[in-house]
């Protein structure tokens, strides 16, 4: 997607009605065309990053500024650049409307990310200050971080609703940060543990037994080829909602 560059992105920010960008892949967009983002809002509700690996983190912050009010729908997974660090989040945190979320593979995000989500606070006059977190997301795909289980216990307080949760080969947590993300989301439907040792058979008979209905995956991975991924993992949301039928036109047939 090399047509994308500072250039592109300077015109895309001036759209007064955009709502939805992928610049998926390009090689040529870097923080020089996101200032142009800055002082702005945009109704964006659809952001979508993957791979951008000549962004910072200081570059997603000016773009999340632009619309913190709007924004339902972050995909920046395989941002393993040495500059993007945790401390975007501290503006994604203020995203309240957010739904999905996949940061897999920015191998650079450690367990400050959802430190930092905890720390956005609502101000009201007479009132002390709130933290609503993010309680709209409905999935997290956090799979290959170097997070531990201080995140999970987080990601309990900031998205209490999840339904679809993916930590796969996110080696250092333990079967502590699992039974506390199965005890205490009431809502989670799948739970991908693909590369977690925690994970054993042991662990999947318990909650098997505990929570019969839960959907999990455990795969045995061996490598992480985050350079050839095609966007096609798994289905952005394994749990959808039911449609709802369809009313049937006319009355009664005599």
């Amino acid at each position: 997607m090399n047509a994308v560059d500072d250039t592109s992105i300077r015109l895309i920010s001036a759209l007064p009605k955009l709502t939805f960008l992928d610049i998926s892949y390009t090689k040529r967009a870097t923080d020089q065309g996101l200032v142009h983002f800055g002082g702005r809002k945009v109704p964006l509700t659809t952001l979508v990053l993957n791979a951008v690996n000549s962004i910072t983190s200081a570059g997603m912050t000016v773009l999340l500024n632009a619309c913190t009010s709007t924004l339902v729908h972050l995909e920046a997974a395989y941002l393993d650049q040495e500059n993007m660090k945790s401390d975007f989040f501290l503006k994604l945190g203020y995203c309240f409307k957010l739904e999905y979320l996949d940061v897999s593979g920015c191998t650079k995000l450690d367990d400050n990310m959802i430190t930092n989500l905890l720390k956005a606070e609502v101000v009201q006059e007479d009132k002390p200050p709130t933290h609503p977190g993010l309680k709209h997301l409905h999935t997290a795909r956090l799979c290959n971080l170097p997070i531990t289980d201080y995140s999970l216990t987080n990601l309990i307080k900031v998205a209490p609703n999840l339904e679809q949760l993916e930590i796969a080969s996110c080696k250092t947590i333990t079967d502590y940060g699992l039974k506390q993300v199965i005890s205490s989301l009431k809502n989670l439907k799948f739970f991908d543990l693909s590369g977690l040792k925690a994970a054993d058979y042991k662990f999947l008979e318990e909650v098997k037994d505990q929570k019969p209905d839960l959907l999990m995956r455990k795969l045995h991975i061996t490598d992480w080829d985050i350079k050839k991924d095609c966007g096609l993992r798994v289905p952005l949301r394994v749990i959808k909602k039911p449609k709802k039928g369809k009313k049937k036109k006319g009355g009664k047939k005599k």
